[in-house]
Formats: C-alpha cells, structure tokens, sequence
C-alpha cells in the first residue's frame, strides 16, 4: 500500500510540474507574460531573447485554455480588451508614427462585429483611428474578421476595400486575460477593460 501512495505522489507530481499546476500554474504564465510585455513597451523595445521567451510562455499557457479550444462561445470574450502585446510590426507602428495610449479591440461575439482603436502621434498632432469589423466564425476558436470602415479623426469615414481581411484565432482565454493569433501568425496578448460591445464607445 505505502509503495501505491509513493507512486500516485509521484505520478501527481509528473502531471503538475508538466501542465503547469493547473489554474495556479496559468496564473503564474499569464503574469510572467503581462510583466515582460509591459517591460517591453507592448513588444517595441524586445529583444529577440524576449520574443522567444514571450512565445515560449504564450503556448505553454494556451495548452491551458479554460475553454478548451472553445472560446468563441464563452461569454467573457465579448467586451473590449487592451493590447499588451503584439508581434505586429504593424499594429505596433514599428518604424512609422508611434502609437500613444491605449490600443482598443472591441469584440461582440452575439451581433458578429469587432472594432479595433489606437492614437497615432505625427508629432505635431494626435489622431485617433479606428476600423469596425464584421465577424465571420469558422470554427470553436477561429474566426474570419471583414473589415468595413475606417475613421479617421471624429469625422472622417472610409469604406474599407473587399480585400482588406483577416482572421483572429483565440488560442487562450479567461474573464479577464486572453491570447490570439492573427493571420500572418501575429501573436497578441490582451486584458479585459470592460464588457463594452458598442464601436462608438471605442
């Protein structure tokens, strides 16, 4: 009997040093993932040491994911979310016009829309843009995202081209922290700010 206790503690042991420790382990990833996205200033200053170490943590933490694989129909992804994180060149304004405050994305995953928000500083002003999104699910997890309309400033609205489109994977999630994968497998790390679904509020 004593050498089955020995085995069991073993074998208990084995499984939560390789899942992580399950929500303790995953708390400890996300928090490790927030404190060295925020260290390097959403991915821009990063060294390719970081990136990898982000990356490492990012799929540790989505073999992790509370929804397993399901995320498109768990409630808490609707709302609007902040980006923590990106290895997006472009979302980051690498080498362009930097990207001041925060970086919104709203999801709506019962009316199927999606907007996302930033500010861009062209030195000598501040211009807020946005782009509103419909959402196209092809699966638990993945979904196609067909964007619709730029605004530039309060005022200024664009039609978006046909062929401006993606996809958003949701790899990990919980009510209040979340990991994606965009098309051109562009990893994104973000939190919950609120449970708001309307663009407008963006």
């Amino acid at each position: 009997m004593a050498l089955l206790v020995i085995l069991f503690l073993c074998l208990f042991t084995f499984a939560f040093a390789l899942f992580g420790g399950g929500t303790n382990g995953a708390k400890a990833l996300q928090r490790k993932i927030l404190d060295l996205s925020d260290s390097v200033n959403r991915g821009l200053s990063e060294t390719p040491a970081d990136r990898e170490q982000i990356q490492k943590w990012f799929y540790e933490l989505a073999k992790l994911d509370p929804t397993k694989g399901k995320a498109l129909s768990d409630k808490d992804l609707s709302g609007t979310w902040l980006l923590r994180y990106t290895t997006s060149d472009s979302i980051l304004g690498r080498g362009k016009s930097p990207r001041v405050g925060p970086i919104r994305q709203m999801l709506d995953t019962t009316g199927l829309r999606a907007a996302n928000s930033e500010i861009v500083d062209y030195k000598l002003f501040k211009l807020p843009r946005k782009v509103v999104a419909e959402l196209d699910p092809q699966g638990p997890s993945l979904t196609n995202v067909y964007f619709k309309e730029f605004t530039i400033g309060k005022l200024l609205k664009i039609k978006a081209p046909d062929k401006f489109r993606g996809t958003l994977d949701v790899n990990y999630l919980n009510k209040d922290f979340r990991l994606s994968i965009g098309d051109k497998g562009s990893l994104f790390v973000l939190t919950k700010e609120s449970n708001n679904i309307d663009p407008d509020n963006l």
